[in-house]
């Protein structure tokens, strides 16, 4: 019990500088409205998704398939089923936003926001990264999964920028308003030993059925041959698992890595044939919804 409770101000702690929902309340001083606001932004969201997948395909099967799996996973249902005030459904609009827009400037603004709303985001925002720097959904990109190592993009930089941006906001507030973050505690390992119990529940709630993408990602990776971008891609996923394990509500924070499931479907998009992708998509979204449905 000593444990959990330290556990709690822990958490507590971590809050201090998630703001966006603070100077959102400052805005309106109504919950109705914020969740209004919530709600309209999810729908914008699922907009987003659908053009990013069509973008890639020119398929609206394909569209509408992951876009109907992905509104299966907390990440795509959080705009309306959170009435507590988490903010995730913001900081998953937010990460949308930063993959759908191609401009920098939109992009680092909607790391830096997303940030605001849940550190979580910042790391997850590695893939993204990864994204844009495959740049896979540019007419140019005509060989399978090239990377080009020493050429990052201009919207992969700008991902870069909006983290550096936020850290930097951060680092002088924390300094200016004397603001001491806890990070880690005795209670740290104590939800890794318990989580085992629970390993398999906690890794499939964030992702559920689109672990099958990320499977299919790995083994295209590996036939291939792109090892440099599967060393890094492999490592990012093994720290989402970790703080998965670690954290209280691991639902929410596996949800936060949602980015590599893009970043999965732009890489096997390059080398599987439509009829294919049409058949995994749908087998995702049918297990998503209607097969294996989770209840948050």
């Amino acid at each position: 019990m000593q444990k959990l409770q330290i556990w709690d101000t822990v958490h507590q702690a971590n809050m201090r500088l998630r703001l966006f929902l603070p100077v959102l309340w400052s805005f309106f001083h109504s919950i109705l409205a914020i969740y209004l606001l919530q709600v309209a932004l999810g729908i914008a969201q699922m907009y987003m998704i659908l053009r990013l997948v069509y973008e890639h395909t020119q398929d609206r099967l394909q569209a509408f398939y992951f876009t109907a799996g992905f509104s299966g996973l907390y990440a795509g249902a959080a705009y309306y089923l959170d009435v507590y005030a988490y903010g995730d459904a913001f900081g998953y609009a937010f990460l949308i936003a930063a993959l759908f827009f191609r401009r920098p400037f939109f992009i680092a603004s909607a790391i830096f926001l997303a940030a605001w709303v849940d550190e979580r985001t910042l790391f997850n925002a590695s893939y993204i990264v990864l994204y844009h720097w495959l740049a896979l959904y540019r007419p140019d990109r005509e060989q399978p999964i090239l990377f080009r190592v020493k050429k990052p993009t201009p919207q992969a930089l700008a991902v870069i920028a909006g983290g550096v941006v936020y850290m930097a906001v951060r680092v002088y507030l924390s300094k200016h308003y004397h603001i001491a973050m806890s990070i880690g505690g005795p209670s740290l390992f104590f939800h890794v030993r318990e989580a085992i119990r629970s390993f398999g529940i906690r890794l499939y709630s964030g992702f559920e059925s689109f672990w099958l993408l990320i499977v299919s990602m790995i083994g295209t990776l590996i036939y291939y041959k792109k090892y440099i971008l599967l060393a890094m891609i492999l490592p990012l996923l093994a720290v989402t698992t970790f703080t998965m394990l670690m954290a209280g509500d691991f639902t929410r924070t596996i949800s936060y890595g949602f980015p590599i499931i893009f970043l999965s479907f732009s890489i096997c998009r390059q080398v599987y044939e439509n009829d294919h992708m049409r058949l995994l998509l749908l087998s995702i979204s049918l297990l998503a919804t209607l097969f294996f449905p989770l209840i948050y």
